[in-house]
């Protein structure tokens, strides 16, 4: 039987605007404990479509 954890994959989201005016997303995962952090996660992560540091928020 597996073991139970309290670590959760989750899936984390950035929304751009692009110079001919479209919008994107740019995705990537991570790991969070439910447990200890009960809220939407915001982190700040490089990004390599904008190839500079933005914030990344937590999706479902």
């Amino acid at each position: 039987m597996a073991k139970k954890t309290n670590r959760l994959w989750i899936t984390l989201e950035h929304k751009f605007k692009r110079v001919d005016g479209t919008t994107g997303s740019e995705r990537m995962t991570s790991v969070k404990n439910k447990k200890n952090t009960t809220e939407k996660i915001r982190i700040k992560k490089f990004s390599k479509v904008e190839r500079k540091h933005v914030e990344f928020v937590e999706t479902k």
